[in-house]
């Protein structure tokens, strides 16, 4: 019995295997219920069923990404769990040489990533919902190609879809601690937000149909990170939030970023990781589009 077990351990100590997994677990009890009798196996039946639910959790979670990553590769992870870069995500590992088919890097520091791996693809892992596999509700998860812009400004065309019973939409456009703040003109009247996020000049700010609460412009420098939030209104509480964030590089008179990362927020505590936009999912009418040029 002992040398079962630990046949088992071993072969779960490699990578994670989904279907390794149930495997081992079934053999597992299906051993111990012939060695122990009904009672004992149905004592173990409990914790291995929860924990091949966690595994089906995991499974839909890593969709995206079988039946294997795309070659030649860099895959962006957000760090629910703070600035690690395989917890919780240990499925995703690098070779030791970091030369392997697909590499796996934090959404920190895209720009310095890319230029230390400039001929590879770029991706950006993403996810709605809370990243707890025991709380039985699978994360919505989608893998977003990124791409490298510049030029002497850049300009990031953002396409927000309004529902009808928007009674007002708020933007504010921050870096780091400096913010400025629009409203949009005739927002009740609008079915989309349509404006532009132009960075030129050690200047970012926003062009469309909207007015200034404030200042129109704040200062961008090398190493800063962009961050567009917009608030639909549709009063009496109703409501959502849409955010785009994406870093800025400057040198030789050059902008540089990546395609941005998006987020549609029907609850404020997921905001800022947990909200990844999937298109589909969400409020009837919601919808963001952003594209980027350099000019």
């Amino acid at each position: 019995m002992f040398a079962l077990v630990d046949g088992v351990r071993r072969a779960l100590a490699g990578r994670f295997d989904p279907e390794a997994t149930r495997v081992a677990a079934a053999v597992v009890l299906v051993a111990l219920s012939a060695v122990l009798g009904g009672a004992a196996a149905t004592a173990v039946a409990d914790p291995v069923g929860d924990n091949a639910a966690v595994t089906e959790q995991y499974e839909a979670a890593y969709d995206p990404l079988r039946p294997e990553p795309p070659a030649d590769s860099v895959v962006f992870l957000p760090e629910p769990y703070g600035d690690w870069l395989n917890h919780p995500f240990q499925y995703l590992r690098n070779d030791p040489g970091f030369d392997g088919r697909t590499l796996y890097a934090l959404d920190d520091h895209q720009l310095a990533v890319a230029d230390a791996y400039p001929d590879r693809d770029y991706y950006r892992y993403v996810y709605r919902g809370e990243w707890s596999p025991h709380a039985g509700d699978p994360v919505e998860p989608a893998l977003q190609r990124v791409r490298v812009t510049s030029g002497d400004s850049l300009t990031v065309a953002t396409r927000m879809g309004l529902p009808a019973w928007t009674d007002g939409v708020t933007f504010t456009l921050s870096n780091g601690d400096e913010r400025v703040h629009y409203t949009l003109d005739d927002a009740a009247s609008r079915s989309s937000a349509d404006l532009d996020v132009v960075v030129t000049d050690g200047t970012a700010k926003l062009i469309g149909p909207l007015s200034a609460t404030g200042n129109e412009s704040l200062g961008v420098e090398a190493g800063d990170s962009i961050a567009l939030d917009v608030h639909v209104d549709g009063g009496y509480g109703a409501g959502f939030s849409y955010r785009v964030r994406f870093p800025v590089a400057v040198a030789d008179g050059q902008y540089r970023t990546v395609t941005p990362y998006r987020e549609l927020c029907t609850d404020l505590r997921q905001c800022g990781g947990a909200a990844a936009y999937v298109p589909g999912v969400g409020p009837t009418e919601a919808s963001l589009n952003v594209t980027v040029r350099g000019d």
